[in-house]
């Protein structure tokens, strides 16, 4: 009878020590790996990268814009003498002939409207008064046409090409 009495005792005794060995194991674990359980959400090693020189900017954003002079690539190595040389065949290019303008669309946003223009096999999206390149401004936007005064300084007229009215 004392034998039916000690089996079962000694298997709870056995159960509670396994349970508390179990947690003491636990226990180690957490305490042995506390830099695999915090990451930091900051990756430090790209705070502290050198930093490049910034060579000078392209084009000045303050200014009217060019569209000639922005599609061109910019060296920063180039020295002034040259810049001044593109400058000039550019505008003596635009100068020489006539404007290559076609006028195919606009945009009417409030009291402003955009127009939409290939001017030298480039896409536009010009406003009244923006220079598109050397001695090139927009003069006047309606949408029945554009008025363009060219490096001559003569006032030239584009109508919108697309359907009939």
């Amino acid at each position: 009878m004392k034998a039916k009495k000690i089996v079962p005792a000694s298997l709870i005794v056995l159960l509670c020590t396994s349970f508390w060995l179990g947690a003491q194991k636990e226990n180690a674990k957490k305490k042995s790996d506390p830099e695999k359980e915090v990451k930091s959400l900051i990756k430090k090693d790209l705070l502290f990268k050198k930093r490049k020189k910034l060579g000078p900017p392209r084009r000045n954003i303050f200014s009217a814009r060019k569209s000639e002079i922005r599609n061109t690539k910019v060296n920063p190595d180039v020295p002034e003498k040259d810049t001044q040389k593109l400058r000039d065949l550019i505008t003596e290019r635009i100068s020489s002939g006539p404007l290559n303008i076609r006028y195919v669309g606009y945009i009417v946003s409030g009291e402003k409207i955009v127009a939409l223009i290939f001017f030298e096999e480039n896409v536009l999206a010009v406003e009244e008064g923006e220079v598109i390149a050397e001695g090139v401004e927009v003069e006047k936007i309606t949408p029945v046409e554009i008025e363009i005064i060219g490096p001559d300084s003569k006032k030239r007229k584009y109508p919108l090409e697309g359907e009939d009215k």
